[in-house]
């Protein structure tokens, strides 16, 4: 797994958040986190070096928007996560972003991955 991505995760719902890492790993993908608000995606951000992200809309105290824009303005790429059916629960600058609607399918989350990231995942059997 040396040259498998590293994906930020962001969710501050336990059970999700678990779901979400379980995932991740049979895609062959390395999950830094999980984090349950913005403030720690921030700092783990820094930590490590990313090749993406994925963030739930609402974390523990908040958006994750402004983790979104940190991101953006790194130039890491992210998707959203959100039981939300419409995007304008964003600012209107992040809803050009992909959404995933929970819960999510794993075939739909290795193709917005795949997507984002410009590789191909392999699903561990």
């Amino acid at each position: 797994m040396t040259n498998a991505p590293t994906i930020l995760l962001a969710e501050d719902d336990f059970l999700a958040a678990q779901g979400m890492v379980r995932l991740l790993r049979d895609l062959g993908v390395n999950s830094v986190g999980p984090v349950a608000t913005a403030q720690e995606g921030l700092e783990l951000a820094a930590k490590h070096r990313l090749d993406g992200a994925v963030l739930d809309i609402n974390l523990r105290g908040g958006s994750s928007a402004k983790l979104a824009d940190h991101l953006h303005e790194q130039q890491c790429p992210f998707l959203f996560v959100t039981g939300y059916r419409t995007a304008n629960v964003l600012p209107p600058h992040l809803q050009v972003y992909t959404r995933l609607i929970k819960p999510i399918d794993a075939g739909a989350l290795a193709q917005a991955l795949e997507s984002m990231l410009g590789v191909t995942l392999t699903q561990a059997q």
